[in-house]
């Protein structure tokens, strides 16, 4: 694929867990081959954008990874995202619009499913929920009572905030249509709509921020909080138990519960210490890519203006009479001068191809999320 958005192009992010079937919903409107799993490990390992065509219109559909991958760590995840959001600030994509799927077929919104639920209400924050559809899969041919109460449930429960906020819920089905369907809403508009600046966008924005500070960031520091709650009460829990079995005399027992607690306590000590390694290794990675991205957008932007200004040097000659195919014509390829001057015309055409390779390498790269922020 070796298409580059243009400024009148409008992005659509696509989230939810793995299994959700977001690289199925992606498949069904672009004609780009989209990798599709089709069991509990994850396919989409970073942020991946492939565009359609819907009339005049180019939109590019954002495959995501859920906050379930089965590879990576949530952290990781989510300086992807994160990554590519304040790619699409600092290029000027325009993000109109995100669909979170989910299956109707889970029983309940539990686990992984009400953790990246979570993190994405707190990736957009209220203001972006209006440009939010709640999309959910998996419908069957012939749906049950029971997929219609757990729709009901996720309507009056688990999306009631958002709905009340703005967000559109609706069942996508299996076709072209229905995936259509659902980003319509975004696209089909007279006038280009306004891009969406998500809660995480504006907060990376202030001076000095980073994902620890975000939203987003405290939600993962909240998850580790309630592991690490999970330890100190399974150690006081058999500090108890160890102390009704001192009393009862067993020593058997009171041996097993001194081992037992020794091992809570290294793995609580164990869990404190590869948080706080996660924490460091987080602000330093992150640092490092801001850094990096922001250096390799600079070479960029030099190598386009390097470009537009050749490209007026050489505009700047013509103008002045100094066009070798109109103005001297009469002179033979021989002539010194007429040789000398010819050079602004080759270099003209190497200019524009350098100018038009560098546009379309910083689009490209903003629209992957390759190495470019």
């Amino acid at each position: 694929m070796d298409e580059a958005p243009s400024p009148e192009d409008m992005f659509i992010a696509v989230m939810g867990i793995t299994g959700a079937g977001k690289s199925t919903f992606i498949s069904k409107l672009t004609p780009y081959p989209v990798e599709v799993g089709h069991g509990l490990e994850s396919h989409t390992q970073e942020v991946r954008a492939y565009p359609f065509q819907h009339g005049n219109k180019k939109v590019w559909l954002v495959d995501t990874p859920g906050f379930d991958d089965t590879k990576r760590a949530d952290i990781d995840v989510l300086e992807d995202l994160a990554g590519w959001l304040m790619t699409a600030t600092k290029n000027n994509l325009k993000l109109v619009g995100i669909v979170h799927l989910h299956r109707i077929t889970d029983v309940r919104l539990g686990g992984v499913a009400y953790k990246d639920l979570k993190m994405f209400q707190k990736l957009c924050g209220k203001d972006s929920f209006p440009s939010v559809v709640l999309g959910t899969t998996m419908w069957p041919a012939n749906p049950t009572v029971n997929d219609y109460n757990r729709e009901k449930e996720l309507r009056t429960t688990f999306y009631q905030e958002m709905i009340d906020d703005g967000a559109v819920m609706m069942r996508v089905m299996n076709t072209k249509g229905s995936a259509l369907e659902a980003v319509l809403g975004f696209i089909d508009q007279p006038d280009l709509p306004e891009p969406m600046v998500l809660a995480i966008q504006k907060e990376l924005g202030q001076p000095g921020a980073t994902l620890i500070d975000t939203a987003a960031g405290r939600q993962l520091e909240e998850e580790k909080i309630k592991i690490r709650e999970v330890f100190e009460q399974r150690l006081q829990d058999n500090e108890k138990r160890l102390a009704r079995a001192m009393e009862a005399k067993n020593e058997e027992m009171v041996q097993m519960r001194i081992s037992q607690q020794d091992e809570l306590r290294e793995l609580l000590k164990a869990a404190e210490k590869k948080e706080e390694e996660a924490r460091i290794r987080m602000q330093e990675d992150w640092n490092k890519k801001v850094e990096e991205k922001d250096r390799q957008l600079e070479d960029l932007r030099a190598a386009l203006e390097k470009a537009a200004k050749d490209m007026s040097d050489t505009a700047s000659y013509r103008s002045r009479g100094w066009d070798t195919q109109s103005n001297w014509g009469g002179r033979s390829s021989t002539d010194g001068y007429y040789h000398e001057e010819a050079q602004p015309k080759k270099k003209s055409k190497a200019k524009k191809a350098a100018l038009g390779g560098a546009a379309a390498t910083l689009g490209y790269a903003a629209a992957y999320g390759c190495n470019v922020m």
